[in-house]
């Protein structure tokens, strides 16, 4: 035996036929008008989730971090102070290791290029170099300036010698120098 369904109509007591009467007398051009001018709600960017802006906030608060060449970097670390026979300017007598260890979290602790960079350009100065010892027959490709290097230190700057000052921020003196012809 077949199984037989009946539907059987819904009474609407008149609400459905006036709905369409109304619906015909709205104009079809104001309803693809309103269509138009709604917009779509737009995904917002977030940008601190790309993988580039996380590797690039792990490079600048000196974490490791992988590369655009997909090169694994490691991450910064303080190099040794200056010590031995050439170490003419103490600067470990004046600068604990403690206080060495403070002034590179401190530094890298910004996360900022910015402030990295002024760091620098607060702590280093150009000084004009002295006599040029160089013949007249030769160009002379001497340095026109010298660097004096510092190290905050309670309040005060505590002059440093350059191995001391790079190792301690753990940067390049390429760096150094960048930073200083950009200023």
């Amino acid at each position: 035996m077949q199984d037989i369904t009946t539907v059987a109509p819904i009474p609407n007591h008149g609400k459905l036929d006036s709905y369409q009467t109304s619906m015909s007398h709205v104009d079809a051009r104001e309803t693809a008008e309103s269509y138009e001018n709604r917009k779509a709600r737009k995904r917002k960017c977030r940008q601190e989730e790309w993988q580039q802006h996380i590797q690039k906030q792990k490079r600048n608060c000196g974490k490791a971090y992988i590369s655009r060449g997909d090169k694994n970097q490691p991450a910064r670390e303080m190099g040794p102070p200056c010590a031995g026979k050439n170490a003419w300017q103490k600067c470990t007598s004046h600068i604990s290791s403690t206080e060495r260890d403070a002034i590179f979290v401190q530094y890298w602790a910004t996360g900022s290029y910015e402030s990295q960079r002024d760091f620098i350009v607060q702590n280093v100065q150009e000084v004009p170099t002295g006599t040029c010892t160089c013949s007249k027959n030769k160009k002379g490709s001497r340095s026109k300036c010298a660097y004096v290097y510092h190290m905050p230190l309670n309040e005060r700057k505590v002059r440093v010698c350059r191995r001391f000052f790079l190792n301690t921020l753990g940067v390049w003196q390429k760096t150094v120098g960048y930073t200083l012809k950009k200023k």
